[in-house]
């Protein structure tokens, strides 16, 4: 006897690679037409977007780090929070950090 299983949809968010193959083209023109770099013709950019734009594609910034060695992340460590001066520190540091 056999059992249908019931497929679970894809939870893993959408790459470059899937925008590619789906418009036909390269990953390499996916990221110059989304960058707005390199020689994508408008025609091309145009269907590489509205791909993006209907597959709901997020860039990654863990990949963008990866690839350029550059983050925005920063990071805070204190010895003991229950401290009365470091809450203030933290919320300055935090202030500063968005200006």
């Amino acid at each position: 006897m056999m059992v249908a299983r019931a497929t679970m949809p894809d939870a893993r968010p959408t790459s470059m690679q899937k925008i590619a193959d789906a418009v036909g083209v390269s990953r390499a023109t996916v990221a110059n037409a989304l960058s707005g770099s390199g020689r994508v013709s408008v025609e091309v950019a145009d269907r590489v977007r509205a791909a993006a734009k209907a597959m709901n594609y997020v860039p990654s910034h863990a990949g963008r780090a990866l690839r350029t060695g550059r983050s925005t992340l920063l990071g805070l460590v204190v010895p003991d929070f229950s401290m009365p001066l470091f809450p203030d520190f933290v919320r300055a540091f935090e202030r500063a950090a968005h200006t």
